[in-house]
């Protein structure tokens, strides 16, 4: 039987959140990956893959076979990353695949990421399983890669569907077909209205123990580590968020103690607030980002002094402080859509004590 090996892989992940660079980085070692680069925001991306622009495919870990990136990277943002990819003259390979992760997975977000030409799109929180599906779909099923002037990457169209010959817009004389791995000339080179490149399936030859005739599959043992690295990673999450609840009333304490010049707690507070706010998605507990969105939005508008509204503050932190502590994962269902409620019970009730 036909197994993968990721060992020669190289693998570049991009994520701003340092818990989360590191969880991936467990997974990809859990799955056998050989080369695990990471960096935390785009920028660092763009400076990596430029290191490879002058080197082969076989020259190791410089050279990707794969990227994986956060849609809301710092600095550089994935999609901004993945348009530099496939269009920058300075990119290593335009046609490198690319896994692009978000705890957003709204439509509209996944709509932009295909349109820029992403391979794979995986939504927060990810599992082993879900990594590996999307890895091996790049691997078993690549799609051919698309040029012309309004997009660059692989055909959008997953399967083969019929289509109606009087809407067809161009014929087969317009496409012109490429086997092989040349790069795509400069738009004002068409020639013609589509290219369309068939591309040698190097990952698949690189990763394949066995007969290639057969289905591969990943070892059991491997999904297994992935999934103990990530059951690891979410329980040391819920320690660093009890850690950031503590931090939340620390500074909350802090305020209290000292209403007139409150400055630099609610500075602590909201440096805390968007960290929670940053990983609750990330490892199924989105009400926390939602909540602590609303702290974070709260601080950056709140004035004047008030009684009263350093009482909201403390409501937005309890609603955290359930969510944790009641283990509210997903939307919560009664129990979220209670936590919901008495938050926006408690700023009607501060707006009609503050007016």
């Amino acid at each position: 039987m036909a197994e993968y090996n990721f060992e020669r892989l190289s693998v570049l992940v991009a994520e701003s959140n340092a818990y989360m660079r590191g969880l991936l980085q467990s997974v990809m070692h859990s799955l056998g990956v050989g080369h695990v680069t990471l960096v935390r925001n785009g920028q660092e991306a763009v400076r990596r893959l430029r290191l490879g622009s002058a080197i082969s495919p076989k020259a190791g870990p410089l050279a990707f076979d794969i990227v994986i990136a956060e849609r809301s990277l710092d600095e550089i943002d994935g999609i901004t990353l993945l348009h530099w990819l496939r269009h920058h003259r300075e990119s290593s390979n335009r046609f490198t695949p690319m896994i692009m992760l978000s705890g957003a997975a709204r439509s509209q977000d996944v709509a932009s990421a295909r349109d820029t030409g992403v391979n794979e799109f995986l939504a927060k929180p990810i599992s082993g399983p879900a990594l590996v599906e999307h890895m091996i779909e790049l691997i078993e099923h690549p799609r051919a890669f698309v040029y012309c002037a309004s997009y660059f990457g692989p055909d959008r169209r997953r399967h083969v569907t019929g289509i109606d010959r009087d809407r067809r817009q161009m014929t087969d004389s317009n496409i012109r077909i490429v086997h092989g791995e040349r790069q795509p000339p400069a738009l004002t080179e068409l020639g013609h209205a589509v290219w369309r490149f068939y591309l040698p399936n190097r990952i698949r030859a690189k990763v394949l123990n066995g007969d290639p005739t057969t289905p591969p599959t990943v070892h059991a043992d491997l999904i297994a580590k992935a999934k103990q690295a990530i059951e690891q990673a979410s329980e040391n999450h819920a320690e660093l968020v009890k850690h950031g609840i503590n931090e939340l009333y620390a500074s909350f304490d802090a305020c209290a103690k000292d209403p007139g010049r409150p400055e630099r707690a609610l500075a602590r507070m909201g440096d805390t607030a968007r960290g929670l706010s940053e990983q609750g998605n990330a490892f199924g507990y989105p009400l926390v980002t939602h909540f602590a969105q609303l702290l974070t939005e709260y601080l950056n508008v709140m004035t004047g002094g008030h009684p009263h509204r350093f009482e909201l503050l403390k409501a937005h932190i309890d609603a955290i402080n359930a969510v944790v502590q009641q283990r509210v994962h997903g939307d919560g269902g009664a129990v979220g859509a209670t936590l919901i409620s008495g938050l926006r019970v408690a700023k009607q009730r501060y707006e009609a004590r503050a007016a």
